[in-house]
């Protein structure tokens, strides 16, 4: 979009092919996270001291899931005029600014449960550990450091509840509404 609103002639604003394009990497994502689950499961009984882990990288991929998908309504919804504005452009900008820092943030946590992993698993029998990440930018955090077990046992708990509560609106209308009959 920077590219067309510097040079339109020569750089179309396509916004079906970037919703397109979000599509993709929204499945790309879950296809990942497949992966990822079924690797794990494969080998829970090896893991499951880091469960804790595990479900904090899963809360992680699951926000960002939902900022995709708030980006894609918001896309949707936007008209094209409005987003070639300087506050349209600002808006756009940093909604994809945020979905890639979260994206980065995954991936580092991936890094980091692999290293955990590994250290926990591989480290006495080679007598050497595998040094944790360590940022450069104090904002930046490594997976344990964020992801304390008792914190993410309850986020898991609040999170099942209130996909219990989403399930039982589904299942169970307002007999007052009605706009469901």
């Amino acid at each position: 979009m920077k590219m067309h609103r510097e040079n339109p002639r020569y750089h179309k604003f396509d916004k079906v092919k970037i919703q397109s394009e979000i599509e993709q990497q929204r499945i790309g994502l879950l296809g990942g996270l497949t992966d990822f689950l079924l690797a794990i499961e494969a080998n829970e009984i090896a893991v499951i001291q880091f469960d804790h882990l595990r479900k904090y990288i899963q809360f992680e991929i699951d926000d960002v899931k939902e900022l995709i998908m708030e980006f894609s309504v918001y896309l949707i919804s936007i008209r094209r005029e409005m987003l070639l504005t300087e506050p349209g452009y600002l808006n756009f900008e940093k909604r994809c600014k945020k979905i890639g820092e979260e994206l980065n943030n995954i991936c580092s946590y991936l890094y980091d449960y692999r290293i955990e992993l590994m250290n926990s698993m591989l480290g006495e029998m080679f007598d050497s550990q595998v040094p944790i990440r360590k940022p450069r930018d104090p904002k930046h955090k490594i997976l344990t450091e964020v992801a304390i077990k008792e914190e993410v046992e309850k986020e898991a708990e609040r999170r099942e509840l209130e996909a219990l509560e989403q399930g039982r609106g589904k299942e169970h209308p307002d007999p007052e509404d009605t706009d469901n009959q």
